[in-house]
């Protein structure tokens, strides 16, 4: 695991352990959205991406972290991850007035039950509707997560 930026790391601690979901009936409250996919050619490497919060309006802040978990009983791939910030694609329009780092990605060894975690902060241009937010933290081999975003 790597050192982030003090702020990035207070928002990540928000976004993946401080925060909890409301209950199921209520979702444009809850804390945060998540989706865990499987990595496609990795035995036993899932990825989680989590927004939140789970609905943004329109010029809300949303923090958006991954985390590359090795579920695996007994291999250790080495990957190349990356280190400022997951990239970003798809139909959610996202704007980054923030300082950001430059560093790119890194190659880390996974040990089974270690994650690599990084994250970012955006903030939302989209207009109400529902968006498909695509997730790069594995670049090596180059895989994406999608999740959907409803903005309110």
């Amino acid at each position: 695991m790597r050192a982030l930026p003090a702020a990035t790391t207070v928002a990540l601690a928000l976004a993946l352990g401080a925060c909890s979901p409301d209950t199921p009936s209520s979702p444009s409250t809850a804390a945060f959205h998540e989706i865990t996919v499987p990595i496609p050619g990795q035995v036993g490497l899932m990825q989680t991406v989590r927004i939140a919060p789970a609905e943004p309006s329109r010029g809300d802040t949303i923090i958006i972290a991954s985390v590359l978990t090795n579920v695996a009983q007994d291999t250790t791939p080495t990957l190349g991850v990356s280190v400022c910030g997951p990239s970003l694609r798809g139909t959610l329009s996202l704007d980054n007035p923030f300082i950001s780092c430059a560093a790119y990605s890194m190659t880390t060894s996974l040990a089974p039950g270690d994650s690599a975690v990084d994250g970012t902060v955006r903030v939302v241009a989209s207009a109400p509707g529902t968006w498909r937010l695509e997730v790069q933290q594995l670049r090596q081999p180059a895989t994406w997560a999608a999740i959907d975003v409803t903005v309110r």
